[in-house]
């Protein structure tokens, strides 16, 4: 089975790629295929079965504990669960814990991102999701697999996008770039600094309190 990781701004897919499976990553992302009889994303896709045209995987938000980050893919361990992988009654009952005063459970995007079976007429919807012009994709969520993102791991994440925008420092010259609050606040910030933000100012939204709840207690 060959599979085949591609840009967001990829255009259509051609017909006879000699791939069987296309997905959306980021260079920020990586893919973590729990649930597979063996951790292979290859074993994980062809478990999948023959009439499901698309699989989406749930996305995890890193939490980043210290602000000398350089390699975030083997420094960076802990993340916060999407929401389709938790419990509910976990879900609702620590949400103020979880979103420290943001108004959005992730700091960036929620929704995930999937792989789609190479087929004719396959083109993306956008950055996270794959269209069919002749039919209907019938997909399935995974229930254990997911997307780990690792988000604004470093001051120079933050400074790379600032680079590539030519926006000004305000909240309504940055919608033009940026969808997300989070993204055009720490842009607004990027683009007034040239060194790396305090620690003390990103971890209290990037960071949940650990909260230890002790049995009769």
């Amino acid at each position: 089975m060959a599979l085949l990781l591609i840009p967001t701004w990829a255009g259509p897919i051609l017909k006879n790629t000699g791939m069987d499976w296309i997905i959306h990553l980021d260079t920020d992302e990586l893919i973590h295929p729990a649930g597979a009889r063996e951790y292979s994303l290859r074993r994980l896709l062809l478990d999948v079965p023959g009439n499901v045209d698309m699989v989406i995987f749930p996305n995890y938000e890193s939490s980043i504990e210290r602000d000398d980050i350089k390699d975030p893919f083997t420094e960076v361990s802990m993340f916060k669960k999407n929401y389709d992988h938790l419990p509910k009654d976990t879900y609702f009952g620590l949400y103020k814990e979880a979103t420290r005063g943001d108004p959005n459970y992730f700091l960036t995007y929620g929704n995930g991102k999937s792989a789609a079976r190479v087929q004719e007429h396959l083109h993306p919807n956008g950055a996270h999701r794959w269209h069919n012009y002749m039919k209907s994709p019938n997909e399935i969520k995974l229930e254990e697999a997911a997307i780990l993102h690792y988000t604004y791991t470093k001051f120079s994440d933050l400074t790379s996008r600032r680079d590539r925008c030519g926006c000004k420092p305000t909240k309504e010259d940055v919608k033009r770039c940026f969808i997300l609050e989070f993204d055009r606040l720490a842009i607004i910030r990027g683009l007034k600094e040239s060194v790396s933000l305090p620690m003390q100012e990103y971890q209290p939204k990037a960071v949940p309190k650990i909260k230890v709840i002790k049995h009769g207690s």
